[in-house]
């Protein structure tokens, strides 16, 4: 997100921000005193040329707009808006939808799109979890100001990289994580990961690059779902399996057949995908839906290294959110990462997310984060992945007993 040329940011001790932009004078003076009411500070204009002068003048919490105004339309306001910042919740409110202008509002990345007439007290709640999802996104961008990210790069012939990938998939196993449930001292579920015994594709960035390469993403995943379908058959049935998906997998028929195997353990399957990736916004929302329906939990991972940022929550409106491990490296010692978790956590939960801090790697990242109330827990420190189903050590729960 490129920063604005001018205004400052809301500070995090004042109200929230909103900017009201519609052209009924009535509509502008009642969501003015809500807003008020409600705790927010409302910047109320009346038309989108009124709107482009305040965005240029400070940033907004939340953005509340009609299409239909003269001289600028909420729909070229939220392109602006847009190209000035990717995170800031923009809702939309028309007396005249269309299918076009919900298209167009989808493919920008509004939030949401009401229509007139509605009850103020909905849009007044509307843009309160606006907010909340704003401040998350602000925190993001915070945890990716303390990490790095270097993709794996592999270089070969398509023809060595084909007799590569043939004794990579030959080879693939499915280890498995615990996520523990530290309160109830209980193992909640596993991680399914990927592995591999071939030397030149050992990793599974570069086996994922092999397969993007070679365009035989949907076989890898289908593979890599039927492998953990026979093992998740084992497991007990009060325990979640964790699935990875490569966002081409969401473009997959095979995903969502009910006939396959994975399919048939749905409710016990929570589907996995990376905050990292770009996924197709005009797509995402239908097929979250069909993935629900037939049984399956959504989970966003990586969350705070990504780099889709709000729109992709908001769409995918995940029942789990995963916040990346590298949050985690070094928060025994650092207090910015310590506030970062924290305020990660009470924004998520207060969103109704169950949330699972990842990368626990040592004994005092252990305590540290266990202090802060996080609940749902994976790494090292707790157990290394393996082989149908490591067990985690009852002593370690016995590490913050009296």
């Amino acid at each position: 997100m490129a920063p604005p040329a001018t205004g400052s940011p809301p500070s995090p001790t004042s109200r929230p921000r909103v900017l009201v932009a519609d052209d009924e004078p009535q509509l502008r003076k009642t969501l003015e005193r809500a807003l008020d009411f409600a705790g927010f500070e409302a910047v109320v204009v009346h038309d989108g040329k009124a709107a482009e002068r305040a965005l240029s003048e400070t940033n907004f919490d939340v953005i509340l707009t009609d299409i239909g105004m003269p001289d600028l339309d909420g729909i070229e306001l939220l392109r602006l808006v847009r190209a000035k910042d990717l995170d800031v919740p923009v809702i939309l409110m028309t007396g005249n939808p269309d299918y076009e202008s919900a298209a167009k509002a989808v493919e920008l990345g509004a939030m949401k799109y009401v229509v007139k007439p509605f009850r103020v007290q909905e849009i007044i709640e509307q843009v309160a979890e606006a907010e909340k999802m704003h401040r998350l996104a602000r925190l993001e961008r915070d945890g990716l100001r303390l990490l790095g990210h270097d993709r794996a790069s592999l270089a070969a012939d398509r023809a060595g990289l084909e007799a590569s990938y043939s004794r990579a998939i030959n080879s693939l196993w499915m280890a498995f994580q615990p996520v523990v449930d530290w309160p109830n001292t209980r193992v909640f579920g596993f991680e399914a990961l990927m592995r591999c015994d071939d030397g030149e594709l050992r990793s599974p960035l570069a086996l994922l690059d092999a397969v993007e390469r070679l365009d035989r993403v949907h076989e890898l995943g289908r593979t890599i779902r039927g492998r953990i379908a026979e093992s998740v058959a084992e497991l007990g049935e009060d325990q979640l399996v964790f699935v990875n998906l490569h966002p081409a997998d969401l473009d997959d028929p095979q995903l969502y057949d009910p006939k396959a195997p994975l399919t048939a353990l749905s409710t016990r399957v929570v589907l996995e995908i990376t905050e990292r990736a770009r996924v197709d916004p005009t797509q995402i929302q239908n097929q979250a839906k069909r993935l629900r329906d037939l049984g399956y939990r959504l989970a966003i991972d990586d969350l705070g290294a990504g780099y889709s940022g709000l729109h992709a929550y908001v769409q995918l409106s995940p029942e789990v959110v995963k916040l990346d491990g590298a949050l985690v490296r070094g928060v025994a010692t650092d207090e910015r990462r310590r506030r970062v978790i924290a305020a990660m956590l009470e924004l998520s939960q207060s969103l109704g997310n169950l949330v699972v801090l990842e990368g626990v790697e040592t004994a005092e990242e252990l305590r540290v984060v266990t202090q802060m109330g996080a609940q749902l827990l994976q790494g090292y420190a707790l157990a290394r992945p393996g082989k149908p189903f490591p067990a985690v050590d009852s002593a370690l729960f016995r590490l913050d007993s009296p």
